[in-house]
C-alpha cells in the first residue's frame, strides 16, 4: 500500500517531462521556421528591374505632381500681387487726397519722376518699396516698381482719370523687363510701355474704385476698360497697350 503514493509521483514526473520536451520541440519547430522566413525574404530580396520600376513609378508621379506645384505658385504670386496693387493704389488715394485730387508724376524727363519715387519723397520711408514690385518679376531686373503707371506731369487728377491706374507693365520691346508707364492710345501699333500679362496670359490691373482684377488681353481693348480722349475737336476711343 505504502508503494501508490511514490507510483503517482512518479507518473507526475514522468508527466511534466514530457511536457516539457513537447515545449522545447514547439520551442524549436517556431525558431526553425522564423530562420527559414528570414532567409526566404534574403533570397528574395528587390531585383534591379523591381527597382528600376520602383523609380520610374516616382518619376511619372513627379511629373504629375509638378505642373500643379507650378500652378499654385503662379496663383500665390497673383494674389500677392493684387494685394501689391492694393497698398499701392491706397498710397495714390492717400496722395491725392493731400495733393487736391491731383496723382504724383510719372515721366521720364529729368529729373526722373516715376509715380513710385514721388511717392517715396513725400512720404518717406512710410511708403513700403515691396508693394512696388510684383513677386512674378525677375529679381535680376533691379528695378524700384514692377507696376506701369498712367504717363502724366503731375497735372492728372484721379477723379475722371482712365479706367487702368496701375498694372504689370513692360517694355514693348523688351519684356518681361519693367516699364514705369503705359500708354493710351487709339493706334495699337505703338511700340512703347505696355500692359503684360505675367499672370497665367492675364495681367494684373488697379481700378480707380481701388479694386485689384486680373484682365486679359481681349478684357483690356474693350469696354469697360476704354475710355473717350477728346484731342482737338477728335474724339478717340482709347484703349491700354497690352503686351501679348
Amino acid at each position: 500500500m505504502n508503494n501508490h503514493p511514490s507510483r503517482h509521483k512518479r507518473m507526475a514526473c514522468e508527466e511534466r517531462q514530457g511536457e516539457s520536451r513537447v515545449g522545447e520541440k514547439l520551442t524549436h519547430g517556431l525558431g526553425d521556421e522564423a530562420r527559414k522566413s528570414c532567409n526566404s525574404l534574403r533570397r528574395n530580396g528587390f531585383t534591379l528591374i523591381e527597382l528600376l520600376l520602383v523609380i520610374a513609378i516616382i518619376a511619372i508621379l513627379s511629373a504629375m505632381l509638378l505642373p500643379a506645384l507650378q500652378s499654385a505658385k503662379t496663383l500665390a504670386n497673383s494674389t500677392l500681387c493684387k494685394s501689391n496693387l492694393k497698398q499701392c493704389g491706397l498710397q495714390l488715394f492717400i496722395y491725392a487726397d493731400d495733393f487736391n485730387g491731383y496723382l504724383p508724376s510719372n515721366e521720364s524727363a529729368n529729373p526722373k519722376r516715376y509715380w513710385s519715387r514721388e511717392l517715396k519723397s513725400v512720404y518717406g520711408d512710410a511708403i513700403n518699396s515691396k508693394t512696388c514690385i510684383c513677386p512674378s518679376q525677375p529679381s535680376t531686373d533691379n528695378i524700384s516698381q514692377s507696376y506701369g503707371f498712367i504717363r502724366t506731369d503731375g497735372t492728372a487728377k484721379l477723379y475722371g482719370c482712365p479706367p487702368i491706374l496701375l498694372a504689370d507693365s513692360t517694355y514693348a520691346t523688351n519684356p518681361p523687363f519693367q516699364n514705369y508707364y503705359f500708354l493710351w492710345t487709339s493706334n495699337a501699333t505703338l511700340n512703347s510701355g505696355c500692359i503684360y500679362p505675367r499672370h497665367l496670359r492675364k495681367a494684373n490691373c488697379l481700378i480707380p474704385d481701388g479694386s485689384a482684377v486680373d484682365l486679359d488681353r481681349n478684357q483690356v481693348l474693350k469696354s469697360p476698360y476704354t475710355y473717350d480722349s477728346k484731342v482737338g475737336a477728335n474724339v478717340y476711343k482709347m484703349s491700354a497697350q497690352f503686351f501679348y
